[in-house]
């Protein structure tokens, strides 16, 4: 079971006249002509999450007139953290919509259930326990994601801003992000000390289009199972959905299954990412005479194929897959109307 956290609701063909009292109004000036202007709001309400209304009304153009609605998170309004996993999202919106309203500034077209989305932050946690943190982080910062950037992962709420801690590694490209970081570290909270925490942050429509695989998703059709299922695909992605073992285990397996010669070449591959963490595929492959990317791509799902990552340990470690250690928060809703 996992969760959603920031949000971005859209609502499209949505015509305000002026700019509503209380909000901001900001014109596009371009040669002295206004050629475009928006309305903007933000606003905290309860627990402390910050909601941002932006409306752009779009005159002569072929957009639609469009107001979005970013809500900083959705547990935390409903449980006073942002770690809590929801089970049943029946009920939330309302419940996130009566909240919202409270504002005498509020502005919500219809039902929030009905909203498109513009923005869906996705996560569940793996217990690996604290003395294991730094592990997995570490095979983590070797992983490898097609078409995606791999970096360090800084957050505002860090509550350990020292230099020399790395908080965690993101995975990035346009609209879309995939973190793993400490996330007691992050936000300092003792319940979840020792928690990873995996996020998906799709920040775009088109991206949400795309893997919902609908024309317009809405709130109504974000489910457990869609979060679990994406979370999973990563993880297969990245070649974390193994268990993480030490050069000697690898060799055995290797060549067990691939012969001496085979085996062995295998393992020089995940020897080689070892001791050269910080390299880009690119790299790597002109480093070790790898002609193309398919070749590379194949021996990566040779290891991947006897049931192990390529990212090895130091020698006599051995840690269990990720999956193994997803943790389930669960409380009850803080005193919602």
């Amino acid at each position: 079971m996992s969760g959603i956290d920031t949000t971005r609701f859209m609502f499209r063909d949505f015509v305000m006249e002026d700019c509503p009292k209380g909000w901001k109004y900001h014109p596009v000036i371009t040669s002295g002509s206004i050629i475009g202007e928006s309305y903007d709001y933000t606003c905290t309400i309860k627990n402390g999450v910050i909601i941002d209304y932006v409306y752009y009304p779009n005159k002569n153009t072929k957009k639609p007139p469009s107001l979005f609605i970013k809500c900083s998170s959705i547990p935390r309004i409903l449980y006073g953290n942002n770690f809590t996993s929801i089970s049943d999202f029946s009920g939330v919106w309302d419940s996130i919509q009566i909240e919202l309203q409270k504002d005498p500034n509020s502005i919500i077209p219809y039902d929030l259930i009905g909203a498109e989305l513009s923005r869906l932050d996705i996560f569940r946690h793996y217990d690996v326990g604290h003395m294991n943190m730094e592990s997995y982080l570490s095979v983590i910062s070797r992983a490898i994601y097609p078409k995606r950037e791999r970096g360090p992962y800084r957050n505002s709420n860090n509550m350990n801003q020292r230099v020399e801690v790395n908080n965690g590694y993101t995975f990035h490209s346009n609209h879309i992000n995939t973190n793993f970081y400490d996330k007691h570290l992050q936000c300092g909270e003792e319940r979840v000390r020792g928690h990873l925490r995996h996020e998906i942050q799709l920040t775009s429509a088109n991206v949400i289009r795309d893997r919902f695989q609908l024309n317009d998703p809405r709130c109504m059709d974000i489910t457990p199972e869609f979060i679990d299922f994406y979370l999973e695909k990563d993880l297969e992605v990245m070649r974390l959905d193994h268990s993480i073992i030490d050069q000697n285990t690898a060799e055995n397996i290797l060549t067990e299954n691939y012969g001496y010669k085979g085996g062995t070449r295998l393992l020089d591959l995940c020897v080689y990412m070892q001791t050269h963490p910080t390299l880009a595929v690119e790299q790597i492959m002109k480093n070790r005479g790898i002609k193309d990317r398919d070749h590379f791509t194949k021996q990566m799902r040779l290891i991947n194929n006897v049931g192990i990552t390529p990212y090895l340990l130091p020698y006599g470690r051995e840690l269990p897959k990720l999956s193994d250690s997803v943790v389930v928060i669960c409380e009850k809703k803080t005193g919602l109307s």
